[in-house]
């Protein structure tokens, strides 16, 4: 009997014998009723026992190396802590700084200000009792020379308070920058 595909099975027990194309290819087949036997020397229950051994190893090796990483996350999360801590802090110092720097300059202002409207008054107040015009042209000189020049020294005063506050509020900045570059450097080192 040949099947579709021009394969006729040969009659036999445990093999059967194809014929394909005018060749002939041997199969073996299990019989129906015998089970695998095992290679003579082979002992079913040692195979069992090493690849539960070998389970155990592999299982040991994970965990152990999922508690060394975690251990190594933990310890960097920390150190990361440690820091954000400094870096936040170094902000406080700066921030604290800089509103006193504010504070100092708002002081001046408010003090040059008043300095200012006092000397306006008194002024004012000789303009009423001037009795040429060459008297109120020269107080009115001089008030406005003096006012300039107060001006001017305001302006250095605050430029220099400035410049100082900027300096100082970069400070804390600046030693976490270089701690951190430090500590990057010593890594690289250890790595490399």
């Amino acid at each position: 009997m040949v099947n579709a595909g021009g394969i006729r099975p040969a009659a036999g027990n445990a093999e059967l014998d194809f014929v394909m194309n005018g060749k002939t290819k041997l199969v073996a087949l299990n019989a129906p009723n015998k089970p695998n036997k095992p290679k003579p020397g082979a002992d079913a229950s040692g195979n069992s026992n090493r690849m539960e051994s070998m389970m155990k190893a592999g299982q040991e090796a994970v965990a152990k190396q999922v508690e060394t990483t975690l251990k190594k996350a933990a310890e960097q999360m920390e150190k990361a802590a440690v820091v954000s801590k400094d870096n936040v802090e170094a902000l406080v110092q700066c921030s604290t700084i800089v509103a006193k720097g504010f504070e100092e300059m708002s002081k001046n202002m408010m003090g040059w200000m008043q300095n200012a409207m006092e000397q306006s008054m008194v002024t004012g107040k000789q303009m009423l009792a001037v009795k040429t015009l060459r008297e109120l042209v020269d107080l009115q000189t001089g008030f406005m020379r003096n006012w300039m020049d107060q001006s001017m020294a305001e302006t250095t005063r605050f430029s220099e308070i400035s410049t100082r506050v900027a300096n100082q509020a970069m400070a804390p900045l600046n030693q976490r920058v270089n701690e951190i570059v430090e500590t990057v450097t010593q890594v690289q080192s250890k790595v490399a």
